[in-house]
């Protein structure tokens, strides 16, 4: 409603030089319009940052190990990271429970951050790495020590 009263106003004001301009069929217009395009065009204006290398590493390695979205975990990720996750894979990882150790009965992948705060426990390896992302993988009881990790988990963590 604001904006119709602030054109009403605008509209009624006296613009001696916009009027001058019209009747001089608006002088100058095509050149400054096409110098202002060349301009626009020539600039190296970039209005987004291009997608983050390590997310993409990271879910490219995902469908290329036939991981589902939804059967990662997921330990010291700030909420920004947690969300950007769901929204590149619609599904969210679940929370590691404190104190799931290599106990567990079943295989856990685990999305954390590489960098001081990140330390692998006994039991955790690392099966993927990027700048500063990697995912550990928590071996359970029930797997062999070679077995490779393109299973996904199935259940939740012991509590």
């Amino acid at each position: 409603m604001l904006s119709w009263l602030a054109a009403a106003g605008l509209c009624r004001l006296a613009w001696p030089w916009l009027r001058a301009w019209r009747e001089r069929t608006f002088a100058g217009l095509a050149p400054a319009a096409a110098g202002l395009l060349v301009l626009l065009s020539v600039l190296p204006i970039q209005f987004q940052p291009p997608p983050n290398k390590d997310w993409q590493a990271l879910l490219h390695w995902l469908r290329e190990q036939q991981i589902p979205p939804a059967s990662l975990y997921y330990r010291d990720l700030i909420p920004n990271m947690v969300c950007y996750y769901y929204l590149k894979t619609g599904a969210f990882p679940k929370p590691l429970t404190t104190g799931t150790s290599a106990s567990t009965k079943d295989q856990l992948l685990i999305l954390t951050q590489e960098g001081p705060q990140a330390v692998t426990n006994a039991g955790e390896r690392v099966v993927f790495s990027s700048s500063n992302l990697m995912i550990i993988s928590l071996a359970g009881t029930n797997r062999a020590p070679g077995q490779p990790s393109r299973d996904s988990p199935t259940s939740q963590p012991a509590r």
